[in-house]
């Protein structure tokens, strides 16, 4: 009976995140839903994402190294959204090995990282993977989830003047990164808007 109610619960969390994804991304589609530009600590947002992380899967291991004092000028509840999501696919597809999360500078970018350690993504479904509701052919057997996730992390990325690339890592398993501009706005974009 137990192993039933938390399998009922599993689910409906899934759809409770499904459902904000679907909301989340329609509202930055239709230019809804405003953002709230904060100055933002990485560290303390990363944190955050990995004890939400932890609370799902609490045998979750995770390696995470942030540059100190690495800020930048972002929305909050959407960047963190972002995260979840990408912390929740390394999750599914690590095969229960660590999750890595870096956070450092480049030049007038903050880059976020998240790679699992698992079978990493297909060549040829690497251009398709931040596309809504697109799975790859191993997914299916992998893991659950509609496809959202990766989709929705790059929105939030663009958004914010940045970008979303994934990559099959060196070491092994995927690697998802968010490239964004530390002051909310790329020098190339505020030229063309001044």
């Amino acid at each position: 009976m137990r192993r039933r109610l938390a399998t009922i619960s599993e689910e409906v969390d899934e759809l409770d995140r499904l459902v904000a994804d679907v909301l989340t991304a329609t509202r930055l589609d239709l230019a809804a839903l405003p953002l709230r530009k904060v100055r933002t600590d990485l560290a303390m947002l990363i944190d955050r994402a990995r004890l939400r992380a932890l609370a799902l899967d609490p045998s979750l291991p995770m390696d995470l190294e942030v540059e100190p004092g690495l800020s930048i000028e972002a929305d909050e509840a959407l960047l963190s959204r972002a995260l979840d999501n990408l912390l929740d696919n390394a999750r599914k597809y690590g095969n229960g090995s660590a999750v890595e999360v870096r956070a450092r500078r480049e030049g007038e970018d903050a880059v976020l990282s998240v790679r699992d350690r698992g079978p990493g993504i297909a060549e040829k479904d690497l251009p398709h993977v931040f596309d809504p509701f697109f799975r790859g052919e191993g997914a299916p057997g992998l893991a659950t989830g509609f496809g959202l996730g990766l989709a929705l992390a790059r929105r939030v990325a663009e958004v914010h003047g940045g970008t979303a690339r994934a990559q099959n890592a060196e070491e092994g398993g995927a690697r998802i990164e968010l490239r964004l501009p530390l002051n909310g706005i790329r020098a190339a974009d505020a030229a063309r808007a001044g």
